[in-house]
């Protein structure tokens, strides 16, 4: 199979948000239990570790696919009243990582429309680095997955499997940016 690296594309964006000041940074990620979703938590932590900060329990939305065709999911105000109750904490965080850029993009709408100014009062990084990410009303800072070169690793793999130079399971991991 292939994989990027989800804990070291995690932490680097934690890393980030730690370079420009942030000191208070909380995670939001979904019901499900994927790997990739579990690494990308772990490098949050790591990274907060490695600051000396104090990692905040992740906040978890309910897993909601998105709205329309590539559009991002569009979270009622009941979904997102712990998102609310972080945000209006007395030591509120400044920057909110998201494991990925749907949520991401649906905390954006819901920070918006709140009236909180992104990311002024508050930073949202996202991950995965999908298309429409560019195009929301602030454009995402997001982790980019290797999408062609993850595509061809697996026709690699797929050919030496074919060919028989490769007898058992292998895994490549890819870099993000």
């Amino acid at each position: 199979c292939v994989l990027v690296d989800n804990y070291g594309g995690a932490y680097q964006a934690v890393e980030h948000l730690i370079a420009l000041g942030h000191r208070r940074i909380g995670c939001i990620s979904h019901t499900g239990q994927i790997s990739s979703v579990a690494d990308r938590v772990r490098g949050y932590e790591q990274a907060m570790h490695g600051a000396h900060l104090a990692p905040m329990a992740p906040i978890v939305l309910q897993f909601r696919e998105p709205s329309h065709e590539g559009e991002p999911p569009d979270y009622s105000d009941q979904d997102m009243a712990l998102v609310d109750a972080l945000l209006r904490a007395h030591e509120a965080p400044t920057a909110l990582f998201c494991i990925n850029d749907f949520i991401a993009m649906g905390l954006l709408r819901h920070v918006l429309r709140s009236g909180l100014r992104v990311p002024e009062q508050v930073a949202l990084v996202g991950f995965d680095d999908i298309p429409l990410a560019a195009f929301m009303p602030v454009p995402l800072t997001t982790v980019a997955q290797p999408k062609f070169e993850i595509g061809v690793q697996a026709a690699l793999l797929l050919l030496d499997q074919i060919s028989g130079k490769e007898a058992g399971p292998r895994t490549v991991t890819l870099p993000t940016a």
